[in-house]
């Protein structure tokens, strides 16, 4: 009967997670392998960094305490990297091109739940204070729509909602300083002659091997300068801009659950008086 209990536990999680879409479709595939680990050619969030070979989204969700790991000769040249802050320091999962690691792709969400929470991590870009970030859905007639989230000079771990419906698509965007004219867009496919195209690099933390159906409940997501001909990050100065997010099941939910839960050990416990 527990083992049942626990079931519903684990459906619960798959209940309310988010598939992801690649753009165009099919052009994503999940690298489980593909993880944060000071190889500087294995993806484009992964690149040398002009403010410094480390600074970047890639070292830094492998750390859990950045300057522990690295030292203050190894962080940013501009030192923005704050001390004991870090990502979740494991290996997790990428969704890249299919043509290879480097090339990025676009990718959207379609919610099974109603709610998404986003927390910011850390934005240590230059335009830090002038960043415009937040999510969007579609019209009927396939037209975005935009929701701000996070704007300016806003607050590590600030947190906000995206308030999206089950089966609802929508994409994240960030208008760098402030500049919505050259608004970059997670569901924008990559182009290698459009250097705002394929910014959003999306990684999972459950399930590590996720697959091209696969439900994704907890989820980072990184804002990075794609590499240049040089091998170094390449246009734009708001790399290192990361949230990480996850889906909140509807509070009635939880109440369902406590009786399911309930009715469970109420018939353990008959079953167990009459034995």
């Amino acid at each position: 009967m527990w083992k049942l209990a626990f079931a519903v536990l684990a459906l619960s999680v798959n209940l309310f997670a988010n598939l992801v879409i690649s753009v165009p479709s099919g052009a994503g595939v999940w690298s489980a392998g593909v993880a944060p680990d000071e190889n500087n050619w294995d993806a484009f969030w992964d690149n040398r960094s002009r403010d410094g070979d480390r600074c970047n989204i890639g070292y830094w969700l492998r750390d859990t305490n950045w300057s522990d790991a690295n030292g203050p000769g190894n962080r940013c040249n501009n030192d923005l990297f704050v001390a004991s802050t870090g990502g979740p320091g494991t290996d997790l999962a990428f969704l890249r091109n299919t043509s290879g690691p480097n090339t990025p792709v676009g990718w959207r969400f379609q919610a099974s739940g109603p709610q998404q929470a986003t927390t910011l991590r850390l934005e240590v870009a230059g335009w830090r204070n002038s960043n415009t970030f937040g999510y969007g859905t579609y019209d009927s007639s396939g037209n975005r729509i935009t929701t701000e989230l996070f704007n300016g000079p806003t607050s590590p771990n600030a947190s906000a909602v995206v308030n999206v419906a089950a089966g609802q698509e929508f994409f994240f965007y960030l208008c760098p300083n402030g500049d919505c004219t050259n608004i970059l867009y997670s569901d924008t496919a990559y182009s290698s002659s459009d250097p705002r195209s394929g910014k959003f690099a999306l990684f999972s933390e459950d399930p590590l091997s996720p697959t091209a159906t696969s439900n994704i409940h907890r989820y980072w997501i990184g804002v990075e300068d794609t590499a240049g001909s040089d091998g170094i990050e390449g246009w734009g100065d708001f790399n290192d801009f990361v949230i990480t997010a996850y889906v909140v099941p509807e509070p009635g939910f939880y109440g369902l659950l406590a009786i399911g839960l309930s009715g469970l050990y109420l018939l353990r416990r008959r079953r167990n008086s009459a034995d």
